[in-house]
């Protein structure tokens, strides 16, 4: 009688053809995507190749646990009448009192636990913040529902021991099992459909991911078992170590290779499920000197034995080493420092004329009638441009406002300008000279009326300004900003002085069609965003008819801007902030100068560059070098076809995209810093950006993507730059003591060892430094959130905006990146709202939730251990909030 094949060949061999089937199926989601991706055949091919290179190492896996597994049954004595009753697949389907009882009995019992657990789970979340308290509560219920459940089991096992010799095969185990697997995928479907934000946070194929795999695996151990039986011994093994080595083959020459195609790259991480996760987990495996670039999976690390040398390093000139894996010892200089570039001031311009800066939040100028849109959303904007100088190609130095307004601001790049350290809203330093600072210093007026109280809570943001005027709510009324702005202008008309006016009138950002409005133009968020642009249309001429009443247009400059623009899945995409395509940076800018011909201007252009030119239009010196140039050179037609243009998305706590681009001529390179993706397009015959070229050029994107790593190790300040704060905050040791030891342990991933807080009193605007430790226990593979909250008294309203609801380290070293035995500092400074309710004493509490995406959803909440106790909610400290001294201080 021929032996039956070893157990792991078998389960190795399984696990292979699983993983292959998995990739296979990851492949066929890629290319199902609508990911803007346009990939040649070779390309395409060559994406599965990879996809399925990495994904067969995991078949080893699959095989070791399976093998261990079947292992633990075939030994286990617990599962000795299992074995017993069971010798064949049809056995399952026999009548079985016991079994079928016993299994019923189970999956009550487990029914009752889960239904325990997930309230008592959500009641210590929400309810219980107090470590000990918190462990008391979890004691209690674990006993609780130990006891119902075993109550439970016994009543079920009786009653259905009983009744299932009446019921034939209909009380067999493989029935029970096969109904069990249809209740649960009946549940998993309703849960789904009762909260999608699972499917927000995830994703229909990760989620789909891990089933996938428990099927496919299943379905090849069969097949496995079939091929190999009829095999001898001697041939299992040679076929287990034949695919071994051809899957260890596979995986190194993706390592080699992977990364010198980037749209094959863009397949993998953008359009696959696993890919991203893959090239991460095999990035960290291969990265020697744990300076977050690896020689292999596309890391472009030219020495993997030195921290220091990796791209976008600084690279010193003149020490013999290529720090950046660009151009040899040394970089170029990017700096790009001058005087503003100024021109001569059109002759028919007042010597100090007012100027009436008028912008439109996330206005995306290809939405517009002059700028060759369809709809008629901007009919007195269209006839304004008729009448002004029309930027056509405006580019904004981020797509987010808290970076994007103060570069427009200072005339420097959102990395050059200074921030403080508060999480979410970082103020504007002192240091930051603004606009209406120079303005303010040379006579002028200056005032501003905002649409929002968004930008209220960032310290220094309106610095300068001699009057603000901001709406108390986020979203109010849309008519509001106008109304204050009319009431405001003749005053200003009035004065002796002249004016700096800015109005930034916010109805276009999101939410749109806030009631009573109704859509013009039909059901979608591109409808109702249109109608929106139409609203403002309108606001707008109401300040640009009283300019006009008001006799302000002779010796006004009147400007009209957007901070950025807007995305609808153009790339996959919508809002802003998220990238840096043409749809989120792109730009209004007109102006309407005294003196100054109508004129449409296609040289590109910084939105940044506004400062130098009011300056330049106002015979004002620029304070310092900036890299950004008065537009009045183009305006008289010059072109700037050699300069580098550059847009960034810095990341923080809720915005964790860390990505730059470079502008050159009609060039365009996009950089994912922390993904190491590039893509380069030529806008001029590509400006929808679908047609990537960087294969196709290679060398050009080389030399773009070595310019733009060079200018951030430059230019950016040292606390705005990625790698420096990393490391700043990667500790060689834990600290010897906290205020706030905690001592968290969340299994598999890491350790919060505790917090420092300084003070336990604070009044409004004070800042809230607090600074939490964490010791990586092992790599971790999901994207984790954390939620630092105050919860107040009964009936307390806490301030919606106050908290520190971030991924770890402001975004920057998120935990997908983690390496087992870090140490990380995760500072969190928070402002106390201005308008808080005080006195009040609030807790302090601690949160890790998969994915913020997900909102707070008890699925996605992990669970701590403490001192033999579990929770999902701890609480870090009790603080008590002051109210103001009429003084200001607390």
């Amino acid at each position: 009688m021929r032996r039956p094949p070893p157990l792991i060949a078998e389960q190795i061999l399984a696990g292979l053809i699983a993983a292959l089937g998995l990739g296979v199926l990851d492949a066929a989601w890629a290319s199902a995507g609508d990911q803007g991706l346009e990939l040649t055949a070779m390309e395409h091919v060559l994406g599965v190749l990879h996809l399925l290179a990495m994904v067969l190492p995991l078949g080893l896996a699959f095989g070791l646990l399976g093998a261990g597994a079947i292992a633990l049954v075939r030994s286990a004595p617990l599962l000795a009448p299992l074995r017993t009753r069971v010798h064949r697949a049809r056995d399952l389907f026999r009548n079985d009192p016991r079994l079928f009882g016993g299994g019923l009995a189970l999956l009550a019992a487990a029914g009752v636990l889960l239904l325990v657990g997930r309230e008592a789970h959500a009641l210590i979340a929400t309810r219980v913040h107090h470590l000990d308290n918190a462990a008391w509560a979890a004691g209690g219920a674990a006993v609780g529902g130990a006891a119902a459940a075993t109550l439970t089991a016994l009543i079920v096992y009786g009653a259905a021991s009983r009744a299932a010799r009446r019921l034939g095969f209909l009380a067999s185990p493989g029935l029970l099992l096969t109904l069990s697997l249809v209740a649960a995928a009946v549940i998993v479907r309703f849960v789904l459909v009762r909260n999608p934000s699972i499917i927000t946070a995830y994703g229909v194929g990760a989620l789909a991911w891990a089933p996938a795999a428990v099927i496919l695996y299943l379905g090849a151990a069969l097949l496995a078992r079939r091929l190999l039986r009829a095999r001898a011994r001697r041939t299992a093994w040679i076929a287990m170590g034949a695919a071994t080595v051809v899957c260890a083959a596979a995986w190194m020459t993706s390592g080699l290779t992977y990364g010198h195609r980037n749209r094959v790259r863009a397949f993998v991480e953008q359009a696959s499920v696993a890919g991203t996760a893959l090239v991460r987990r095999y990035g960290g495996f291969t990265d020697m000197d744990g300076d977050g670039h690896s020689w292999a999976f596309g890391g472009r690390d030219c020495d993997d034995f030195d921290p220091h040398v990796h791209p976008g390093a600084y690279d010193r000139e003149g020490d013999g080493i290529d720090a950046d894996c660009f151009a040899g010892d040394g970089s170029p200089d990017l700096a790009d420092l001058g005087d503003g570039h100024y021109d001569t001031r059109p002759r028919g311009l007042p010597a100090r004329p007012n100027i009436l800066l008028i912008t439109v939040d996330a206005l995306n100028p290809s939405h517009l009638g002059h700028m060759g849109y369809e709809r008629d959303t901007s009919p007195n904007l269209d006839r304004f441009a008729e009448e002004s100088i029309v930027f056509e190609n405006v580019v904004a130095q981020s797509s987010r406002s808290l970076r994007s307004i103060p570069a427009m601001m200072t005339g420097r790049y959102p990395s050059q300008v200074a921030y403080g350290p508060e999480y979410l809203w970082p103020s504007l330093l002192e240091e930051n000279e603004m606009l209406p600072e120079l303005l303010k210093n040379r006579g002028y007026v200056t005032a501003v009326d905002m649409g929002t109280d968004y930008f209220h809570r960032v310290a220094g943001f309106f610095q300068g300004y001699d009057q603000v005027e901001e709406l108390p709510l986020y979203t109010a009324p849309r008519e509001d900003v106008i109304e204050n702005a009319l009431e405001r202008l003749p005053a200003l008309a009035e004065g002796e002085a002249p004016f700096f006016h800015w109005v930034h009138v916010f109805n276009v950002h999101e939410p749109y069609l806030r009631p009573p409005a109704e859509s013009r133009y039909g059901d979608t968020l591109r409808d109702h965003y249109d109608t929106e642009i139409r609203l403002a249309d309108a606001l707008v001429q109401r300040i640009l008819d009283q300019a006009e009443a008001l006799g302000l247009m002779d010796d006004t400059v009147v400007i009209l801007a957007s901070d950025h623009g807007e995305a609808f899945y153009e790339h996959g995409r919508r809002g802003h902030a998220s990238d840096l395509y043409e749809e989120q940076v792109r730009a209004m800018l007109m102006m309407k100068i005294p003196g100054v011909a109508p004129r449409r201007v296609s040289a590109r252009a910084g939105l940044f560059d506004l400062t130098p030119t009011i300056l330049n239009l106002l015979s004002i010196p620029v304070p310092h070098p900036m890299p950004a140039r008065s537009l009045l050179p183009l305006i008289d037609g010059e072109r700037h076809d050699d300069r580098l243009l550059f847009s960034e998305l810095m990341p923080d706590g809720l915005y964790p995209f860390d990505q730059k681009a470079v502008y050159r001529g009609d060039d365009k390179l996009l950089w994912w810093v922390q993904e190491g993706r590039i893509q380069l397009f030529d806008l001029a015959s590509d400006p929808g950006e679908e047609n990537d070229l960087s294969d196709d050029r290679r060398e050009q994107a080389e030399e773009m993507l070595g310019l733009l790593q060079a200018w951030v190790a430059q230019v950016a300040r040292g606390e705005n730059r990625t790698d420096a704060f990393i490391e700043q905050n990667r500790l060689s040791a834990a600290p010897a003591s906290l205020s706030h030891p905690m001592n968290l342990v969340y299994p598999g991933m890491f350790t919060v060892l505790g917090c420092d807080l300084p003070r336990r009193q604070y009044g409004p605007r004070d800042v809230i430094d607090l600074t939490c430790y964490y010791r990586v226990d092992e790599e971790i593979e999901d994207d984790l959130f954390i939620r630092v909250s105050f919860d107040g008294p009964a009936g307390y309203r806490v301030p919606p905006h106050f908290h520190a609801w971030h991924y770890p380290l402001h975004g920057r070293y998120r935990t997908t990146r983690w390496r087992e035995g870090e140490i990380l500092r995760d500072p969190m400074p928070m402002v106390v709202p201005p308008d808080i309710q005080a006195p009040v004493e609030l807790s302090m509490t601690f949160m890790v939730q998969i994915s913020e995406r997900a909102e707070r959803n008890p699925n996605t909440i992990l669970t701590y251990r403490h001192e033999g106790s579990t929770g999902s909610t701890a609480e870090i400290a009790r603080i008590r909030i002051e109210p103001s001294r009429p003084g200001g201080d607390p």
